[in-house]
Formats: C-alpha cells, structure tokens, sequence
C-alpha cells in the first residue's frame, strides 16, 4: 500500500521514531506485566481483596502516575526537552519492579502501596514523553499516524509481556507451593492447625488437609481456576499457599525489571529533540505558507531573469540549425 498504509514502513527510516517505538515495545512489556500481576495476583489473592477494592487499591500508582505527567509536562512544555524524561521515568520504574520483588505474603500493604506510587511516578514520565518524541520527529501531516503507532506498538509489547509473565508465573506456582508446604510443615503452628478440631470442621480446610495426607494435586489445581477458595482457608494452611504466588509473582517483577532495564538502554540512543511551540495544525499551516513563498519567490526569480535577458537583446537560448544551444549569460543577467 505505500504511503496509503496505516503505518508506512518509511517511517522506521526516521532514528527517533524507530527508537522510540522500540522503546515503547519493551517497556509496555514490563509495564503491563506488572500492573496485571499487582491487583489480579497479589491484591486479590494474598490480601484477600474483591476486585473492586484492588482496583481502589490501586490508587497510588494513578496518583504517581498524575503527578509525574502534570510534573513532565509543564517542565516539557518550559524547556522544550524530551529525552530526559523517559529515561529517568524507566530508570524509576526498574527500581521499583525490584523493589516488588521483595515483597512477600507477610508485606504490609502500605508498603506495597508506597512503592506502587514510586511504579507510577515512573510510568508517568515515560509514556507521555515517548509519545511526544514521536510527534516530534514526525511531520506535521503524519503525528495522528506516528501517535497511534506509538501507542499501537506500547500495547503490542503489554500483550507480549503479559502472555509470557503469566506463563511462567504459572509454570513456577506449583514448585513454588510444594516447596512452601514442605517448609510450613516443620512450623508448629502449621501442625497445629492440621490436627485442631474446629479447623477440620470447615469445609475448604478438610478439602486441603485430605489433599495434603492423600497427596491430591486436585485441591492445587481448583486453586489455580478459583483462588477465592485461598480466602476461605485457616490463615495458618493458607500462608504457604499465598507464599507460594508471592515468591512466583516475584519472578515476574525481576523479569519485568530486565524487560524495562533493556528498554533503558534503547532509549539512551534517542536523540536530543526539541518540542515546537506551534501545534500541529499551525505547524502545518507555516510549512504550506513557506512553500507557498518559496515557490512565489522562485517564479519572480524567473521572470526577472528572462525580462533581465530581453532587456540584454537576446534571448536565454540561441538557436541553431541542429536546434537550441545553450550560450554564456549575458553580464545583465547576472
């Protein structure tokens, strides 16, 4: 389709739109990972958490978010700069990816919340930024095609990110619950709860012990299709089990860590970009006047010249009998 295409291939010619796309790819990867992994996995199953209330959980990292947008932008808008942006919003958004993955089932949640924030004011200087690098390498006629691109590619490489992280987090939970049981039954509190009474006496423990003495997979398996079943267990028998999703959860975060680590590092190659201070459409309407003037300045300079050589009494081409030869112009010309 050429030119006629959604995304034209001519635009991966362009350093800073290539880079940024780039960039964009393998943050979105790490990025999405983790906010998919915090409220579906570790709010909702070690925390106990309904969907809604992970979602209100959530607020500090929006609330980073905001602040390091509104922030980036105004400094963006005074300085005109764009690449130091991103690079410290990633930069941030490493650190705190490793921070995550130190938290355990025992982590108190403001603790989570805190480095949440620290997720978000991260992500808040990178998204925005990189889509205004894209603006700003394209052409004025082009930014609506370069600013679905980039957002097209940042959302490609979330797809790519969650399918892989949840992949492995599930590959890793069922090692990392056996390993978990087999540490919690030399606890004291553990074997307690296995032989109390009134603990057996609840539906979804007798389920766990019988899979624990009959050595089931069944009860681990139905966990994995409906973890609320997690809430309805004694916290003593439930803590290994919630330990186990924390330690393959972290897992995740280190690889998400990596992934935003790589983008990093494609990003420090993004060159140095000034913000213009006309929108688009003026943009757009200042190159057409320029043209405009261009070529009206072009066909005066022709005419002169040809009334220049009129007035020289001869014409700018002498003609011969094997037809139009070009001559010396004539001193007038000049």
């Amino acid at each position: 389709m050429g030119d006629s295409a959604l995304i034209p291939l001519r635009i991966f010619r362009n350093r800073t739109i290539l880079i940024a796309l780039t960039g964009g790819f393998v943050v979105g990867a790490g990025m999405f990972g983790a906010m998919m992994t915090i409220p579906q996995f570790y709010l909702q199953i070690i925390h106990g958490s309904s969907p809604t209330m992970a979602g209100l959980q959530m607020l500090p990292m929006v609330l980073g978010l905001m602040v390091a947008s509104i922030g980036s932008g105004v400094l963006m808008s005074r300085t005109g700069r764009v690449k130091i942006f991103p690079i410290v919003g990633v930069a941030i958004m490493v650190i705190a990816l490793l921070l995550f993955t130190r938290i355990t089932a025992d982590t108190p949640l403001w603790q989570v919340m805190v480095v949440m924030a620290v997720f978000g004011f991260g992500l808040g200087n990178t998204m925005q930024p990189l889509t205004l690098a894209v603006q700003a390498a394209a052409s004025p006629r082009e930014i609506g095609m370069a600013t679905s691109a980039a957002t097209f590619f940042r959302q490609i490489g979330g797809t790519f990110g969650v399918a892989i992280f949840l992949s492995v987090l599930f590959n890793r939970l069922g090692g990392n619950i056996s390993s978990n049981l087999v540490a919690a039954a030399k606890e004291p509190a553990f074997q307690q709860a296995l032989r109390d009474p009134q603990v057996q006496a609840n539906p979804a423990n007798a389920s766990f012990i019988k899979a624990l003495t009959t050595r089931s997979s069944e009860f681990f398996e139905q966990i994995q299709k409906d973890s609320s079943i997690l809430n309805q267990l004694d916290p003593r028998l439930a803590h290994p089990l919630k330990q186990g999703f924390a330690d393959s959860m972290s897992t995740i975060f280190l690889m998400g860590a990596i992934a935003c680590a790589i983008g990093l590092v494609v990003l420090l190659f993004l060159p140095n970009l000034t913000l213009s201070h006309r929108s688009a459409s003026a943009e757009r309407a200042h190159l057409n006047s320029t043209t405009a003037e261009s070529a009206e300045e072009a066909s005066e300079a022709f005419a002169l010249e040809a009334s220049a050589g009129a007035v020289g009494g001869t014409s700018l081409m002498e003609t011969d009998q094997d037809g139009p030869a070009p001559r010396p112009r004539h001193a007038l010309d000049e």
